[in-house]
């Protein structure tokens, strides 16, 4: 399992819903800005690193600002 931690823009929804599909994800903590801006951290549950894919979801997502894993 690893965590992911998504500094997200205030347009952000649906992140987990643009993630590749046939893994379990946990949402964990959500924490936004008034302005909608925010940080969401997730598990991906049975991977140990990031799947080309996965990391193909975040680059290419417009709303995402950047992103972690531990």
């Amino acid at each position: 399992m690893i965590t992911v931690t998504v500094k997200v823009t205030a347009e952000c929804e649906g992140l987990l819903n643009s993630m590749p599909r046939g893994y379990e994800y946990e949402l964990t903590d959500e924490d936004y800005n008034e302005d909608g801006s925010g940080t969401v951290e997730f598990f991906i549950h049975d991977v140990d690193e990031l799947t080309a894919g996965h990391e193909l979801a975040l680059d290419t997502n417009d709303e995402v600002v950047s992103y972690t894993v531990s």
